[in-house]
């Protein structure tokens, strides 16, 4: 690793560090009692954005608030999604995200916080870190503090696999709710 990379990953878990000690209030969250919920994820394939977008309209259908985050890796100028999202041109070369629609999306705050896992890991690790949720949800991480649930996903995991696997394991705390 040169010194550059060496700087720019310095300062990257510089940064985590300084969100990590942030206090939050965490809870033992599942679907039935999430209102709110924050999806980070993938919107690069059309069909994975598809199904997420899908599972959103879902999720409202049960009266749930649904935001999404999407990432792009490339997008038009002035191009539209049904959601907000962020391209490689706003993270800074620390992998930090730095955009409005990013930020409004971290003023909410969340019952649930899902991250399905992609590429930028480093950039969804910072999100998640500053996201208020009474619990993060996501992909086993470099940093444990950016997620209450970590989810161990081989490559090539679909966002339509992980909901599952994410929803089968919150579907065992809910039966304990019920007992």
């Amino acid at each position: 690793m040169n010194t550059i990379e060496r700087i720019k990953n310095w300062l990257y878990n510089n940064s985590l560090k300084k969100l990590a000690i942030i206090k939050r209030t965490v809870s033992n969250m599942n679907l039935i009692r999430a209102k709110r919920i924050g999806i980070l994820f993938d919107a690069t394939d059309v069909d994975e954005r598809k199904a997420v977008v899908r599972y959103a309209e879902s999720l409202r259908k049960k009266g749930k608030k649904v935001k999404l985050l999407g990432y792009i890796s490339l997008a038009n100028e002035g191009a539209v999604f049904d959601f907000d999202f962020f391209t490689k041109k706003d993270i800074d070369w620390a992998q930090r995200v730095k955009n409005d629609k990013t930020k409004i999306f971290l003023s909410h705050s969340y019952d649930l916080f899902i991250c399905i896992p992609f590429e930028n890991t480093k950039s969804a690790e910072y999100i998640s870190l500053q996201t208020k949720a009474e619990m993060r949800i996501g992909a086993v991480a470099e940093h444990p503090a950016c997620y209450d649930l970590m989810i161990d996903c081989p490559k090539g995991t679909t966002p339509l696999q992980f909901i599952k696997q994410y929803e089968a394991i919150l579907e065992l705390t809910m039966e304990k709710e019920l007992a």
